[in-house]
Parts: C-alpha cells; structure tokens; sequence
C-alpha cells in the first residue's frame, strides 16, 4: 500500500506495502460502457501475448527470484498521489455471480494448510502478483474474479501501473505473473503469465487513488483459464457504504512472512481523515497486501463473496486502518470494458 501523509494530502509510495446483491449476468451494459467509460478511459498495455514470451516470463520466475520480490510500493521512491477526483454520482448496484473452486483434493488440501483457516474458494482464487519494473522484481496481491472472458485478476492500480514520481515517470510493468494459491514457495496449479494489464486513465495520468484499481487478463495455462481453473470471485459495484467486509492479501512485513494468506474483517468506514471517496477497515495487513480482494456478502463457509475493493493505501499515523476505493461507475466501466477484451 501507499502511505498518505496527513497535512501534505499526498500519497507517498514507500519499499513496504503499509497496508443480498442478486447476482447478474456478466454481460456489458452499454450505458456504462460507453458513457461511464468515455469519461473515466481505460488504458491497456499488452504483455505476453504469443508462446514464447510466456515461457520465457514463466521461465523468469525462479522461486529465488519471487522470495526476494519488494512490495510494489517503491516502485517509483519519492512518488506523489493524490486524490483530486470530485465524488461520482451514485449508479445502479449491479453485481456478477462468483464461481466455486473444483471440488478437488487438491483443493481441500491447499485451503486447509493456508493461514486463512476457513479455506473455501477464497483460498484457491487469491494469490500473488508478481511483476519487474526498474530493473527489480516486485510482487502484490490479486484475486481471480468472475467474468466473460474467465481470465480475469483484479488488482491495485499500482500493481500494474506505476505511481507517478516528482519527475512525472511512470508506466505499465512488466513480466507480470499471478500465482493463484500461493503458499510457502509452492504454486500449486503453476504460474499464469499475463496477456494483458488494464487500469483507469484516472489513475495512469494522475495516479488518483479513488481509481487505484487494476486488471490484468491471464493466458490459459495447460489449456485451461484461470477461472476455469480455480473458480472465480464475484464482483459488485456501487453497494451501499459502511457495511462489514472482509479482506484478503499475502503481508510479507512483519510478523507475517508473504507465504501465507491472512485475512481481516470489519465494518469499512468513509475517510474522515484525507477526504479521499475511499473506504477504510480495521486492519493491520503490512508489506505485500496491495491489490488484495475486500468482499461484500463473503461466505466464510465456502470462501465466496462478492470483490468490492482492494488493498490501497493507509495513513502513517493511523496504521491499523486499511483504505480501499469504491467500486463505482468507473470502476465497473474497467470491468466491463476489460471482461470482453
């Protein structure tokens, strides 16, 4: 996460990461897709896209090399954010059904061993992002959710797309993998390279962190896409405020260690502090948590729920607060925009 400094009201990136909707069909609507997108833009960069670049990032990601990954967060040391964006108009609620993990062995196995201890699908569709910029690997969280094309992750911004620093440079990353089920060094159904990555203008030309969402769509792995291979979260937009959700990411600060899943879970909050349009939760999730899925109406039983924000950003003095974006009519016009892509 990014830290932002009270006073200044600026979001400074740091080397650790301070971190009953109906279900709908996943078809676009027109409405959102071409006013709401229009107005918000989304701005693609495509990654590996023919056979050989993914075998060559695959190939990239030693476990030394995702042992020693930073946190996105100093991706660009010195970066300034901020939040300049007036509030949006409240849109329709509309949300996208999640999709079971495979009722496997393997799965149960995987879910059982995890520190997130009520397994469930939750423990198949999170994992961890990895990616190089600047001559460094970095790694994040994500979480797979449901979607026209299957393949889609759901990220931070700043998982994708760098902060812009104080001399204005920034960019897609690159080598970006997503590691589902992440646990202690293991990957147990491989790693997914990244055939694509997406994120709001509002966020690559301003690094505005109302926006600080990213997607990234995945190539098939073994002939099969990512949600067909672990199932796939729902997704919701423009929910009422205040309400109790969990979230999910892999800190790798202290005292966690980036190899297991942890969760936290509390009533969010409107940002008294900054004035952001962002959402905040109890909780003290450190270095690696970034991009990590917030659920609304999560199932703690069967590990499903609806994705309704990431792990953003916090506030240095107020450390055990998480803040996370609302998913508006902006946001939705990246899902929808990128699940037909």
């Amino acid at each position: 996460m990014h830290v932002l400094r009270v006073g200044l009201i600026t979001l400074v990136g740091v080397a650790s990461v301070m971190v009953g909707a109906t279900p709908a069909t996943a078809e676009a609507d027109p409405r959102v897709t071409t006013n709401e997108a229009l107005r918000a833009g989304v701005v693609t960069h495509r990654a590996a896209d023919d056979a050989a670049e993914q075998r060559r990032i695959t190939d990239y990601w030693t476990p030394a090399r995702m042992r020693a990954a930073r946190s996105a967060d100093s991706v660009a040391p010195g970066a300034v954010g901020r939040s300049i964006s007036a509030p949006e108009p409240v849109g329709e609620r509309k949300s996208v059904a999640p999709i079971p993990a495979p009722d496997s062995a393997a799965v149960r196995a995987v879910a059982s061993s995890i520190e997130w201890t009520g397994g469930g699908t939750v423990a198949w569709t999170t994992g961890k992002v990895f990616f190089t910029r600047l001559g460094y690997e970095w790694v994040c969280s994500g979480s797979v959710v449901s979607s026209a094309n299957r393949d889609m992750v759901v990220t931070a911004g700043h998982c994708v797309h760098g902060v812009i620093d104080w001399q204005g440079n920034t960019g897609f990353f690159e080598n970006f993998v997503f590691v589902p089920a992440y646990h202690n060094g293991a990957r147990p159904v491989g790693t997914f390279t990244a055939r694509s990555l997406h994120a709001l203008n509002k966020w690559t030309s301003r690094s505005d962190f109302n926006y600080d969402v990213g997607v990234a769509l995945m190539n098939p792995l073994n002939g099969r896409d990512v949600a067909d291979t672990v199932g796939a979260q729902g997704i919701t937009f423009n929910e009422p405020r205040n309400t109790f959700m969990y979230a999910f990411g892999y800190p790798s600060g202290p005292p966690f260690d980036g190899e297991r899943l942890i969760a936290c879970a509390s009533t969010v909050f409107p940002d008294t502090i900054g004035g952001t349009q962002s959402q905040g939760m109890t909780c003290d999730m450190t270095p690696g948590s970034s991009g990590g899925p917030w659920f609304f109406q999560f199932d703690a039983a069967r590990g499903l729920g609806y994705v309704n924000s990431v792990n953003s950003f916090l506030y240095t003095n107020h450390p055990n607060m998480m803040w996370g974006p609302y998913f508006g009519s902006a946001i939705e016009s990246l899902y929808q925009r990128t699940q037909a892509a």
